[in-house]
């Protein structure tokens, strides 16, 4: 499968507003479009806004508001949304830089989701058992451009089967025809051998969204992923 994203390589920041308020104790939308500066001028090279409980407005106004710190940053970074599908078709439609969607196994189908979100957008797709390697290997080439793989169980992302590790991430590496991205209780210690593993992207949660200095931890795990 071609891949829109074969060229990111890096640190892949997923924001948790709720847990960088508790840090901030500021407007969770204001708080969280900060740390996203930080983490891209630090050198993250992909944010996806993932707001678990938030009705569709606010995750909106959060995806403008990303998206104007990114593209104000000296950095570069691609912006996607987790799930919210109609978050992103309403995003580009009110003129908002948003390159793609992120989903999980349970949510639409990711063919619909093609469709839906044209052949410009990037499509990330979770995948962690052997089914979805295999559901992954059926789909029309294009279809999706990366895949997020569970590193290790995190208290983060309910119901998730358990992480592979550095060889698991390893054999998806050898064996998926997309970059594949590793999620799950990441620390710095873990960057270096995941990237030896042919990993493409890090992403990490609490790392940088309950980081008292965003700016500061996400240097050190860009630095640390080489």
């Amino acid at each position: 499968m071609t891949s829109r994203t074969a060229d990111v390589r890096g640190i892949y920041f997923v924001t948790d507003p709720d847990q960088t308020v508790s840090v901030t104790r500021a407007d969770p939308i204001d708080a969280t479009a900060r740390y996203v500066r930080a983490a891209v001028d630090a050198g993250v090279t992909m944010v996806q806004v993932r707001w678990k409980n938030a009705d569709a407005g606010p995750v909106l106004d959060l995806v403008a508001k990303c998206a104007e710190e990114i593209a104000a940053s000296p950095g570069s970074a691609l912006l996607v949304v987790n799930d919210r599908i109609d978050v992103f078709l309403a995003a580009r439609d009110l003129g908002t830089v948003v390159d793609g969607v992120h989903v999980g196994q349970t949510d639409l189908p990711v063919e619909t989701v093609r469709r839906l979100i044209g052949n410009d957008a990037v499509l990330g797709l979770s995948a962690t058992t052997q089914a979805d390697l295999d559901a992954l290997l059926a789909l029309p080439t294009g279809t999706v451009d990366q895949i997020g793989v569970q590193f290790r169980e995190t208290a983060t992302k309910s119901g998730t089967p358990g992480g592979l590790g550095v060889d698991g991430m390893a054999d998806y590496v050898r064996l998926s025809p997309v970059p594949v991205v590793a999620i799950g209780g990441i620390t710095t210690a873990d960057l270096a051998p995941l990237a030896a593993a042919g990993v493409h992207q890090a992403a990490v949660v609490s790392a940088i969204a309950s980081a008292k200095d965003p700016a500061d931890a996400a240097a050190k795990l860009v630095r640390c992923f080489h």
